[in-house]
């Protein structure tokens, strides 16, 4: 069976959909979920093409090869896109070495598994039917954990996007609302392939892969009308900690990425302004440019902001956050530095208050000096007279 210009259009289209992702994401290689989003992409372009050509062509030499490499390109399009929501969900420990080390040595022992088939544990060593063309192989112990860390990664993905919508508001969850719909389509393909439940089993494009598909769509959505990547959520955890304070984050391009509840309430800032620049959104006005603050070398300054009519003070501090330009934490001071000013008005009026007595005993002395040498002149001239 050869490859006909249908079979182009039905693997060709999903294939530069998955490249498109690919290709978008890589100027965000450097930012959360980046580099995994790159993977998932030209995973699931080599897996779309490499399942085309091992079914349209009738080849025993080419087709275990290409369906070989089909089904390794899922493993890693799973894992990949495991680790998208664990980078933009902040999920760190999933990068630890021993971790990445594991899911290495798994790849590599799954290669290897397609690759010799020993003892037929992947599947038996020829198709046993043929239905339109298309072999239907027999698949055998290593298929099941083929099958599981599919589903474990997937179902992973799924719940940390999941935690990412609930936690979130506003564009974030937008985002995560984007690419939850296509991992949840995607999910549901496999389950429904796995189950046998496929009411079209015959269909040149199988159904799971029609899900990640729909995934790679969703995907591209994301990243042009979403802002995916362009702007992700840092964690509630490692933005705010026990911080009372109100605390904003400002990404690279100074706009606002993140805040905390203490912001929203001081400084009227709604979800809905993430992504926005940060000094279009701030309603208080300062005597620099907010987002110059994380431009500075100064650790913290003080400033004066004026908020529903009322003058009050700030202390500032900056520190640098990953994928950030800064993290700005705004510590109020204006019962503090009206109690200072307090003290030095006081300290002030007491120097004037020492002033004015100091003078006040000068001249007294002054005048008693002056009594005394009066009246010994005149008990002198008196004296002298006698």
């Amino acid at each position: 069976m050869s490859i006909a210009p249908l079979d182009l259009m039905i693997f060709g289209i999903p294939a530069l959909v998955s490249a498109g992702v690919a290709l978008s994401a890589w100027r965000y290689r450097s930012s959360p979920g980046g580099t995994p989003l790159v993977i998932h992409g030209v995973g699931s372009a080599v897996w779309v093409l490499s399942y085309g050509v091992g079914t349209r062509l009738d080849s025993q030499l080419i087709a275990p090869g290409m369906l070989g490499v089909s089904w390794l390109g899922a493993v890693v399009v799973a894992v990949s896109g495991m680790y998208v929501a664990a980078e933009y969900t902040e999920r760190t420990w999933l990068k630890h070495p021993a971790i990445l080390g594991s899911i290495g040595g798994y790849l590599c022992l799954e290669a290897l598994m397609i690759g010799l088939n020993p003892a037929n544990l992947f599947y038996t060593s020829a198709p046993t039917a043929v239905r339109n063309g298309t072999p239907v192989y027999e698949f055998g112990a290593w298929w099941t954990v083929h099958l599981i860390v599919v589903s474990v990664a997937a179902a992973a993905m799924l719940g940390m996007f999941l935690e990412a919508y609930l936690r979130h508001s506003g564009r974030y969850r937008r985002q995560a609302r984007a690419v939850l719909a296509g991992i949840a389509i995607s999910y549901a393909a496999l389950v429904i392939e796995v189950a046998g439940l496929e009411p079209y089993p015959d269909l040149l494009y199988n159904t799971p892969m029609a899900g990640g598909t729909i995934l790679s769509v969703a995907f591209l959505w994301a990243l042009f009308y979403a802002d995916f990547l362009d702007l992700t959520p840092v964690a509630r955890e490692t933005l705010l900690g026990e911080i009372e304070d109100a605390t904003v984050v400002i990404d690279e391009r100074g706009r606002l990425g993140y805040h905390n509840r203490a912001a929203e309430e001081l400084f009227g800032i709604a979800p809905e302004h993430a992504g926005m620049p940060v000094d279009d959104v701030f309603l208080g006005e300062t005597n620099r440019r907010l987002d110059q603050f994380t431009e500075t070398d100064n650790s913290e300054t003080e400033v004066e902001m004026t908020l529903d009519g009322e003058r009050r003070y700030f202390s500032v501090s900056t520190s640098p956050l990953d994928g950030s330009r800064g993290r700005l934490v705004f510590h109020e001071i204006t019962a503090q530095r009206e109690n200072r000013l307090r003290v030095e008005q006081q300290r002030d009026s007491l120097e004037t208050l020492n002033k004015v007595l100091r003078h006040d005993i000068r001249n007294d002395l002054q005048l008693q000096r002056t009594l005394i040498f009066s009246t010994k002149s005149v008990t002198q001239r008196t004296s002298s007279s006698t």
